[in-house]
């Protein structure tokens, strides 16, 4: 998705494996954000990220994107669950914990067999001029109604760095989540040492 207004998000669903799908139905309408950002030439982009997880109620779909309802320099990570196969949406709720105006991006999402909802993105919040960048990691254990966010990165970094293969400013158009038992695996782009490289984080949740 992407473009100057709201976007939509559709959702098909499958009984047969994939063989045959439902007729799409829009479910979500994200407003896109500007690509490239505020005092930067990389790409971004907007789309919406799905995980299916189990509740005690059965199964539900938790989605994520990043919005740019707040304006240029300011978008941030939504998230909004269905727990009734894609007919209802709870309102969606930030992710993201940034008190001044910076950009939050390229969100993916997964759910841990506790239930648990990981988020992995990247954020500008970290660097006061808010141009530079780092990964943030969150998680919800209410089912996605409120988050507590940890930085993953320590060094921010400019997404200038990223080089795409046709000569302009990229480090990618996605990142990586999962979730298995307590741990939980988030791949992302680190261009600290000026090079970007593919950086991995293990975050372990405490017993109990």
């Amino acid at each position: 998705m992407g473009g100057a207004g709201a976007a939509s998000s559709y959702l098909a669903v499958s009984t047969d494996d994939g063989a045959t799908f439902s007729t799409p139905v829009k479910v979500l309408s994200p407003k896109p954000i500007k690509s490239p950002l505020p005092n930067a030439t990389f790409r971004v982009g907007t789309s919406v990220e799905m995980a299916v997880g189990r509740e005690a109620s059965g199964y539900c779909l938790h989605a994520v994107w990043a919005d740019g309802a707040k304006g240029d320099g300011d978008a941030d990570v939504l998230a909004s669950a269905s727990c009734d196969k894609g007919k209802t949406w709870s309102a969606p709720v930030r992710v993201n914990h940034d008190t001044t105006a910076s950009d939050q991006f390229m969100p993916r999402v997964a759910v841990g067999d506790d239930g648990t909802v990981h988020v992995v993105y990247m954020t500008r919040a970290y660097d006061a001029n808010h141009t530079l960048v780092d990964a943030e990691y969150a998680y919800s254990t209410d089912h996605g109604a409120t988050w507590a966010t940890k930085r993953l990165t320590t060094v921010p970094w400019s997404g200038d760095l990223g080089v795409h293969q046709n000569g302009f400013a990229f480090f990618g158009d996605y990142i990586g989540i999962d979730s298995q038992g307590p741990r939980t695996y988030a791949s992302f782009p680190d261009c600290a040492t000026g090079v970007c490289e593919v950086a991995v984080a293990a975050i372990v949740k405490s017993p109990g």
